[in-house]
């Protein structure tokens, strides 16, 4: 495994600005949330798109259209950047890198459902790990922390999924954590900007 000093980091890039800015800075690796989800938005702002795509779909199954891996954080369901774009953006980037670093993504699965239609889309669409190829790190909370809830994984059945279809991949067992901000759940949904860990 290679030293990880001095690597830069772009964290949460669950979006296309966000995906757009973290390429245009000298970031070694780019860390997104994986969930399944709706792409697009309602146009109608955050809380609609909160209510549309999160509640509505519990109630009303199918109504939101078609759930898909997607660059998101809970307890949002949607976002306007899909797995699939997210990793041809970023292999359209390292492609064009001519005697740069290639720029490599950590994918932090919140979501169990999510892992083997995700684990698929990145086998298409993510270049394997040779000596020219960029690094693939694999993370989920595996393992229930300290007073925390249980995890949505099993942590057996990830380790496995992960390894048979990317052995060279740096796999990122975590943990669940106390969240405080949970507490204030619905002074969260007031902010546009949700808490980012």
């Amino acid at each position: 495994m290679p030293r990880t000093t001095g690597i830069s980091w772009g964290h949460a890039v669950n979006s296309k600005k966000l995906l757009d800015e973290a390429l245009t800075r000298p970031v070694d690796m780019i860390e997104a949330d994986v969930m399944i989800g709706f792409k697009g938005s309602t146009g109608y702002g955050w809380l609609v798109d909160y209510f549309y795509y999160v509640l509505v779909p519990q109630l009303l199954p199918g109504l939101a259209g078609a759930a898909i891996p997607i660059m998101s954080h809970p307890p949002m369901r949607n976002s306007d950047l899909s797995l699939d774009e997210f990793l041809a953006r970023v292999a359209k980037h390292n492609r064009a890198i001519k005697g740069r670093r290639k720029v490599g993504i950590k994918l932090d699965f919140k979501d169990a459902l999510a892992l083997s239609p995700a684990l698929k889309k990145v086998a298409a669409g993510w270049p394997r790990k040779d000596s020219n190829s960029q690094l693939l790190w694999l993370n989920a909370d595996v393992l229930p922390g300290p007073g925390a809830k249980q995890p949505s994984f099993d942590a057996r059945a990830f380790l496995e999924k992960c390894l048979a279809a990317f052995p060279s991949a740096t796999l990122s067992p975590g943990w669940t954590w106390v969240q405080i901000y949970t507490l204030f759940a619905p002074l969260r949904l007031i902010s546009p900007h949700p808490t980012r860990r």
